[in-house]
């Protein structure tokens, strides 16, 4: 951590880059989950497609009239929640490439680690951060896809 080029950095890097995207970002994740989700709420109310929003500028134009501009960015809490997955991985990834190079048995020739290491150090620290930070997609999809006039609020 001491480093200039340290895991730190690199991560906190990660995670400010997250932020910003997800800032940006998070009006396109609001209508892709709205224009999924009119066509099954309707059909829970009704029992037939009922079409809202019609195209991405549509909903966008009927979300800003009808709920507001700030209404773009329900769901970004959630959404930032999501930046917790780069604070689990990418630790751990490099735990279990120092490991992985403590052991030997990754190493080629060269002092390097094998490709097969990296492939495991990789999977295994996604399976891990994705397990330990899914429920924050299931809240993020949940808040996005409300609108002040669904009833299942």
């Amino acid at each position: 951590f001491g480093r200039r080029d340290g895991p730190l950095l690199h991560m906190t890097a990660a995670i400010g880059a997250g932020a910003i995207t997800d800032l940006v970002i998070n009006p396109l994740w609001l209508v892709k989950i709205r224009l999924q989700a009119q066509h099954q709420l309707d059909r829970l109310q009704v029992g037939k497609d009922r079409v809202i929003y019609r195209h991405t500028p549509h909903a966008i134009r009927c979300i800003v009239r009808q709920e507001g501009a700030l209404a773009l960015w329900n769901g970004l809490g959630a959404q930032l929640m999501g930046l917790s997955h780069v604070a689990v991985q990418f630790p751990l990834y490099e735990y279990l490439k120092g490991r992985m190079r403590k052991n030997g048995d990754f190493l080629k020739d060269s002092g390097d680690l094998k490709p097969s290491a990296l492939f495991m150090a990789s999977t295994a620290s996604k399976v891990v951060a994705s397990t330990a930070t899914y429920p924050h997609e299931v809240i993020r999809v949940r808040f996005q896809s409300q609108s002040p006039s669904d009833p299942h609020r």
